[in-house]
């Protein structure tokens, strides 16, 4: 995202008081974080972007209008409860010991709100697709852009099955992967 906006940052390990963090119950131990002036930590991965964005507003990575801004907070918002949150939670299930615990997580319904998800991911980018636009607001890349190619990458286990071959949104992913080198990303 950094290099995409031509911004220079640097990350590091929280190991510190969870308090000094931009949160509200504080981060969890060892996360990464973007250190700014005076001491403030930004952790949420979203927050992150969001600031590196912010630092260039000549990319558009925010939108071009307000509304296009919106947008993008609209999508990057549905991105985290509608997709990375299940997939989350999905792939820590994987790594609970207890049968007991594991039975607590109702998988078929997250890979339903899942499935229910990407339809409505699917459908929004065969409209812009059938209007010329490739991605998922306005006609450049944004945040809303990076944020699901990454979450894509990041979660491709709980998701490889989900998406489907020759469809808008592999079509999609293939465009931002040459836009924005997602490969790059370790």
């Amino acid at each position: 995202m950094a290099l995409l906006a031509n911004v220079r940052v640097s990350t590091e390990i929280l190991d510190d008081e969870p308090s000094q963090a931009m949160e509200l119950d504080g981060p969890p131990p060892k996360s990464l974080y973007l250190g700014l002036d005076g001491g403030f930590k930004v952790v949420m991965t979203n927050s992150m972007m969001r600031l590196i964005a912010s630092m260039a507003p000549s990319a558009e990575l925010l939108g071009r209008t307000h509304f296009e801004t919106a947008q993008i907070d609209s999508w990057v918002s549905f991105l985290w409860h509608s997709i990375e949150l299940p997939c989350y939670i999905l792939r820590q299930t994987r790594h609970l010991d207890n049968s007991h615990e594991r039975d607590c997580v109702d998988s078929a319904a997250l890979i339903s709100q899942l499935k229910s998800s990407l339809g409505i991911i699917e459908a929004h980018l065969m409209k812009r697709t059938n209007e010329e636009h490739p991605y998922f607001v306005g006609e450049l890349i944004s945040l809303a852009d990076i944020s699901f190619a990454v979450s894509l990458k990041y979660h491709g286990d709980e998701l490889a099955t989900l998406v489907k071959r020759e469809s808008y949104l592999d079509d999609w992913l293939k465009t931002v992967e040459r836009t924005f080198q997602l490969d790059r990303i370790p």
